[in-house]
């Protein structure tokens, strides 16, 4: 994997490998949603919002979509307002 992290542990680990690539001096980051968990938008909004409160100004996120757990535009939209997220 190039000497990138690689996390699948949640989203504790998943702020924390933000952490780590923001330290790093990344520009950015591509989020994968949670592994093997059924959510609703509501609650994937809540995962990625806590990530992007992480990356803060200093990290772009690239949220990752995956066949059958696509996120509204609507719920993305609040994730790019939300500071410098994109999708």
């Amino acid at each position: 994997m190039g000497g990138l992290p690689w996390c699948s542990r949640g989203l504790p680990a998943a702020c924390d490998m933000t952490r780590v690539v923001l330290e790093g001096g990344a520009d950015d980051a591509l989020v994968f949603p949670p592994y093997l968990s059924p959510h609703c938008d509501e609650t994937l909004f809540d995962y990625y919002a806590a990530i992007v409160a992480v990356a803060g100004q200093g990290l772009d996120l690239i949220i990752y979509q995956r066949g059958g757990r696509e996120l509204p535009t609507e719920t993305l939209c609040r994730l790019a307002a939300s500071t410098t997220s994109s999708g």
